[in-house]
This record gives C-alpha cells, structure tokens and sequence, in this order.
C-alpha cells in the first residue's frame, strides 16, 4: 500500500490536508488581499497614508487581544476537545460563557482607549492630529474581537471554510470595497480607519449567525463520554495564560511598528511594514496549517495518542518549510523588484525584508512550536517564553532605531523570532521527548508516514 492509500485512510491525517489546503487557499487570498489594500493606499495616498493604516491597525490588534481574554485560543482547545467526547451541551455552554466575557472586555477596552485618545494620537502620529482616529479604533475593538472569538470558534469545530473566511479574506476584500465607497464621497487618508470599523462591525454580526447554524445541527444530548462543564473560574485558569501569551506575542510581533511610529515617521512606518508583510509570505503555510493542526494537536494529545500527535507535528514542520523556501529564495533574489510594485520610495524597505525573510523561515523551519505548547497545558511556559523575548526585542527596537532606521527595526524582529521558536523548541523536547523540526530525509519521513497510519 503506498503512502498515499494510507493517507486517505487515516481519518487524522486526511483531516489535516484537507483543512490546511482550505486554509491555505484562502490565507494566500487574504495575503493578496491585504497586498492589494496596501497597494490602493499606497496609489490614493502614499507611504504616509499606509503609516496611518499600519499604525492604527497595530493599535487595533493589540487592544482586541487584551479585550479577548484568550479565549480566541482557549476556545479552539475546548471546542475540540468536547467533540471528540461528543460533549454538545458542554460546547453551547463554554462558547455562551466566552462570548459574554469577550463583550463584556472588549467594551471596557473600548472606553479606555476613548479615554486615552488624546495620549494615543500625540503619542503615534506626528501629522495626523485629529483624535478621532484613534476614537473610531476604539470602537473597532468590539467587533473585532467578537469577530476573532467567533471564527476561532469555528476553528474549533474543524469548519474551517467559514472559519477561514472570516480570519482572512473577508476583512481585507470588504474593507476595500468599503473604502472606494466612502472615498467618492471624500478624499481622505484617514478614510481607511472608517472602512475598517464598518467592515468588522458586518463581518461580527454574520459570524454570530454562522456559529450558531452549525451548532443548532448537534445532538441536544450530550453522549456517555461527555465530561461536566467547566465552572467560568476554571475556564479562566487557561485562558487568561492565553490571553498574556497572545498579547506577548502580538506586542513582540508590532513592536517594532510602534516603535517607528514614536520614533521615526509615517513614511517609514509604511515602507517597514510593507516589508514585513511581504515577508511574512514565508510562515503563511504554516499558518495556514495551524488552523486545523491546532485543535488535532488537543484531540490527539488529550486521547494519549503519542504516535499521531509526534508525526503530525513533524508533518507539519514539513510542510511548511518546504513550500515556504521557494517564497523565501523569490523575495531575497528580487527584493527591489518586488517593493516597487508600490512605488519607488518603498524600496527603501530591501534589507529590512530580507532580514525578516530569513526569520519567517526559520519559523516555518521550526514548525507549530508556540500553538502546540498552547494546546497541550503549556501555556505559562509560552507566556515566559514570550516574555523574555519581547524584553529583548523592545531593548533592541530602542536601541537600533534611532541608529539604523527601519533596519534596526528589522534586526530586533529577526533576534527576537529565532530566539522565541529556539526556547520553544527547546521546552517542546523536554515536555514531549521530541523536536518539532522537520524530517527532511525522505526514508525518515517514510518511516514517520508509516508510524502515522499505523493501526493499533
């Protein structure tokens, strides 16, 4: 029987190529589409009003993920893990605890940075003074996190379809399309912030009615293996780890865009950050894969299956880095080809986009390290992890900005990435007895192919 046989038979497995090729698919859609929203700002506005749209979506990022309490995480781990015990009643009741916890944060959230407005505009923008940017972000912060806490939860339940079109495409197609709208009325940079809001507060309300069609079709009875349901108080013992492992590395990952923006200029802002998407090409696989190998790293671990989850782990790396080494090779041959395609001053960004190429495929080297610590009870060790990190990585920005620029900017990024997947790594071994790096001989991965389709 050859490989590809066992591969359809094995339920696991066809799971995971199937989800991370839908995944997949629309990940390079959203990526193109968010290529696609730069490269309109980039031709109605400039690098300037790219900084605007850079900044205040950084702005936006990080405040939904405090608002979000980590249940965008947590409830992948617990939507899995009540499937596989086919505990429906159990999920209906996280999800209606989670849901009521995110809105309840993310308008809190929303207050404070109204109220921090007037701190929040001197503090990023230096040409672009009118509060209400910041004041339509923060009440961004609603939608997006009940967007975010209901396509994870999707995730969760393997609808990776919906769960897909929500996270990615969605937001970056309707918000352009909103944004032509709007500028036919008035031609403004800071336009982009009002298409945004409107374009979440659509995509939350549809995503409410999504989860909730799928979920109707489940039993109303829960089955014999089904567990009791978590007291709210337990359910924060995991997410709130969560929460400061995502807001660690959310602030690890923008980091360097504020510190360009308090420190330099929207120009430079918008050149940086265009390299850095572009860069960020390299790990789309493996984020792709991750959206349907995180809830089978918690059903397998949690069933004890330590044959699968190993391979699967190691399947991932694999994948990932493979796919991602041609993307890798394109953008370091032709950087200055590819950063002219929105305008000559962006080709400023070169050297930065190589260096964060490099860092990005040194993520996808190391595979699914962060996320599989997470679904697996880890989740104070990734917060540590993430701790040290982005100590590093803010004394790095501080330091090399004022010296080198955007490139200092870059430096600091790519330090930072290789240190967190190397302590990652590292804790993976000792937890789990193994490294996530992939195998790369194809009489290893044959073997470990085997080993993943091996009935016992």
């Amino acid at each position: 029987m050859t490989i590809l046989q066992k591969i359809k038979g094995d339920l696991h497995f066809r799971e995971l190529l199937q989800g991370s090729s839908i995944a997949l698919l629309f990940r390079l859609l959203s990526a193109l589409a968010s290529y696609v929203l730069i490269f309109v700002l980039a031709r109605m506005y400039g690098a300037e009003g790219v900084g605007v749209y850079n900044t205040s979506w950084t702005i936006l990022m990080i405040s939904a993920v405090i608002a979000k309490l980590g249940f965008d995480t947590s409830i992948v781990k617990f939507m899995a893990v009540s499937l596989g015990q086919r505990s429906y009643n159990k999920l209906r009741v996280i999800y209606k605890k989670g849901f009521i916890s995110v809105f309840i944060s993310s308008v809190v959230m929303s207050l404070i940075i109204f109220g921090l407005s007037d701190f929040f505009t001197n503090w990023f923008f230096t040409k672009t003074s009118e509060k209400w940017v910041i004041q339509v972000v923060a009440f961004s912060v609603i939608p997006f996190a009940i967007l975010s806490y209901n396509s994870e939860s999707l995730k969760g339940l393997k609808k990776i379809l919906p769960f897909s079109i929500y996270q990615n495409v969605s937001i970056y197609f309707l918000t352009i399309i909103v944004l032509y709208i709007i500028n036919y009325f008035y031609h403004d940079q800071k336009n982009i912030v009002i298409a945004i809001f409107i374009s979440l507060l659509i995509l939350s309300v549809a995503s409410v009615y999504t989860f909730k069609s799928y979920v109707k079709h489940y039993p109303q009875r829960d089955s014999f293996y089904s567990s009791s349901v978590p007291k709210l108080k337990e359910i924060f013992k995991t997410t709130i780890p969560m929460m400061l492992t995502n807001s660690l590395f959310l602030i690890m990952n923008w980091t360097d865009v504020l510190m360009l923006a308090r420190l330099t200029n929207e120009e430079t802002v918008g050149i940086y950050n265009t390299a850095l998407k572009i860069a960020a090409l390299n790990s789309i696989v493996l984020i792709a894969i991750n959206s349907i190998a995180m809830p089978k790293f918690a059903e397998l671990y949690a069933q004890n299956n330590v044959h699968k989850f190993r391979v699967v782990v190691k399947v991932v790396s694999f994948i990932s880095f493979i796919v991602s080494l041609p993307v890798f090779l394109i953008i370091i041959l032709w950087p200055d080809l590819i950063l002219s395609t929105f305008g000559e001053e962006f080709i400023g960004g070169s050297s930065s986009m190589i260096l964060l190429s490099i860092g990005q495929l040194f993520s996808s080297f190391s595979g699914a390290t962060i996320n599989l610590l997470n679904m697996t009870g880890r989740e104070k060790v990734t917060m540590y992890i993430l701790l040290v990190s982005i100590v590093i990585n803010f004394i790095l920005n501080y330091t090399l900005i004022p010296i080198y620029g955007l490139n200092g900017a870059a430096i600091a990024t790519f330090v930072s990435t290789i240190l967190w997947n190397i302590l990652a790594s590292i804790c993976i071994y000792k937890y789990h007895s193994f490294f996530a790096y992939p195998v790369l001989r194809y009489t290893d991965l044959k073997k470990n192919f085997n080993v993943l389709f091996v009935k016992k």
